[in-house]
């Protein structure tokens, strides 16, 4: 078990670095209470269990047999698709999700942090910090997509 903490952000897409290498990424929720994906990333496949929370939460997360993890992801409805960068800056490793399906055109950032009061500076393409809206997080995404959203902001 390790604990996560990290910070999300809206980001300006116009104004990003060129990107390389994007990893195909979808995922599928089984459980709300503690969160429990089912996450294909590429060629490779993780489930992961998250405790309930904003910016500290506990994570388990174990690398399963690609199959099992498609087999989980039949099982519901509650999906996110994205177009994943990875992108280090000042020492902090950024990642930016380029959300497909009824979620585009949302574009996210997150960065990882060793602690809670971490400092980091942010780039000029980071916009809004959306940590502790809960609309923005993953598992609100896959039950009221971004397109459906009256107000984006």
């Amino acid at each position: 078990m390790k604990q996560e903490i990290e910070r999300k952000f809206l980001i300006n897409a116009k104004k990003l670095p060129k990107l390389l290498r994007p990893r195909k990424v979808t995922q599928g929720y089984l459980s709300q209470n503690p969160e429990i994906r089912a996450r294909v990333t590429d060629k490779k496949a993780c489930l992961t269990i998250k405790t309930l929370g904003e910016l500290v939460r506990d994570e388990f997360e174990y690398e399963i047999p690609l199959k099992d993890a498609k087999k989980l992801l039949e099982l519901t409805t509650l999906k996110v698709e994205k177009l994943r960068y990875f992108l280090t800056l000042n020492g902090f490793c950024w990642v930016i999700d380029f959300f497909q399906g009824e979620n585009s055109p949302l574009v996210t950032a997150e960065v990882e942090l060793p602690h809670e009061t971490s400092k980091f500076k942010k780039p000029l393409w980071v916009g809004k910090e959306v940590t502790f809206d809960a609309r923005f997080h993953n598992r609100s995404l896959a039950a009221r997509p971004f397109s459906s959203w009256e107000n984006k902001t």
